[in-house]
């Protein structure tokens, strides 16, 4: 996730790390019908982006979060590019 952020940052965006504890939804959640702090930063109604699978057996990613596995680089590159392209017409602020 910090690679694609990175990709992001690089391309103009602001971003939030959101996961863990601060992404608690009630549909991942439901015994609990509060959202997070997290959650307040989501947008909806943006398409879905391209998934990317990793092999976690693995060593992809350093302890920084920084990708090691040129490939699977590339594909999150090509995630962030995607959901840029989702923010930029939506007028979604820097």
């Amino acid at each position: 996730m910090r690679h694609v952020l990175a990709s992001a940052q690089r391309a103009g965006a602001r971003t939030n790390l959101i996961s863990g504890p601060l992404l608690q939804l009630p549909l991942y959640q439901p015994e609990n019908i509060e959202r997070g702090d997290g959650a307040r930063f989501l947008v909806a109604g943006w398409p879905t982006p391209l998934g990317a699978a990793i092999n976690s057996a693995e060593s992809v990613f350093d302890d920084e979060g920084i990708c090691l596995v040129p490939r699977v680089g590339q594909i999150l590159e090509f995630m962030a590019e995607e959901v840029m392209s989702f923010a930029r017409p939506a007028g979604v602020r820097r």
